[in-house]
């Protein structure tokens, strides 16, 4: 994952504007904007600045450390860590520790049903495509 998109991931999940991080840094939101697409490497200060604000280290900023992955999961993408990625397969892979983890997280059986059909028919869809990108029949 390119620094920029992650940095702004980090500043959408702590809920702060473009503006309010600008503010912070001490430049204007279309500086903070040039740092998300690319266009302005990120000094070192600053890396340091948007940890303080962003509450994470200059070396995840970077992109120094944490490999960051796309997911999709109900049709929706959202950024996992490694960490995540361990858990959601461990879930995946223990289906006896399953109930638990539903107990905790407020999971019922029908969300858990729901869940299962979705990821058996994106298999199905996967499995379809021959790796040409073309479905084939």
């Amino acid at each position: 994952m390119e620094i920029g998109t992650h940095l702004r991931y980090l500043r959408e999940r702590k809920g702060l504007t473009l503006e309010e991080v600008g503010n912070y840094l001490g430049v204007n939101k279309a500086t903070v904007q040039r740092y998300e697409s690319g266009e302005i490497d990120i000094k070192r200060i600053v890396a340091i600045q948007l940890a303080e604000i962003l509450g994470s280290t200059p070396s995840e900023i970077m992109g120094w450390g944490t490999q960051l992955t796309f997911i999709d999961m109900n049709e929706q993408n959202f950024i996992a860590t490694p960490l995540e990625r361990q858990i959601i397969q461990q879930y995946r892979d223990m289906p006896e520790m399953r109930e638990a983890v539903h107990k905790i997280l407020g999971i019922t059986v029908q969300d858990d049903r729901i869940i299962r059909t979705i990821r058996k028919k994106k298999n199905r869809d996967d499995n379809k495509n021959n790796g040409d990108g073309n479905k084939h029949e």
